[in-house]
């Protein structure tokens, strides 16, 4: 369990952005509607989580504390669950940006980066190799916020920022 860095803070477009920027893959992020504290649950505590079901013995307090803590963010309507990597949709963020482009030679140039192997590795990377890697950043970024201000309102959240 990854907690963020502070237990009651305000949720701010900015601290949700922050939050699905740093989602790794295979994670979920939550928010606690009521503190605004994010916690991201890794791989390693969703599979404790769903052993503990099936098998709910505490080896020690700090297992169990653990378990509670688990079972509360997943259970809780105070903790929300942001948008996974998989709602995020990186590629077609990636699609649309060289879409802005002006130059048809960039905009197909990218294109075929983003149709070949491993775009989401090698899109940033191109980024920066061409000096658009300021201009991609704010583009994502914006992105980002959309995601969760739409994510804000679907849970009647508004920014406290």
């Amino acid at each position: 369990m990854i907690p963020s860095s502070s237990k009651t803070r305000p949720i701010t477009v900015d601290a949700l952005v922050e939050a699905l920027a740093m989602q790794p893959r295979g994670a979920c992020t939550y928010c606690n509607a009521e503190t605004g504290e994010i916690i991201t649950l890794t791989d390693d505590d969703l599979a404790y989580l769903q052993e503990a079901e099936e098998e709910p013995d505490c080896v020690s307090d700090a297992d169990c504390l653990r378990l509670r803590q688990l079972q509360e963010v997943v259970e809780s309507e105070e903790w929300l669950q942001l948008p996974d990597r998989f709602e995020i949709h990186d590629w077609a963020i990636m699609e649309a940006f060289v879409q802005t482009l002006e130059s048809d030679e960039l905009r197909e140039h990218l294109l075929e980066v983003l149709h070949g192997p491993g775009a989401l590795r090698v899109f940033p990377q191109v980024m920066e190799h061409l000096k658009l890697f300021d201009q991609w950043n704010r583009y994502h970024r914006a992105a980002m916020a959309s995601i969760a201000r739409d994510w804000m309102d679907e849970h009647g959240i508004s920014d406290r920022g």
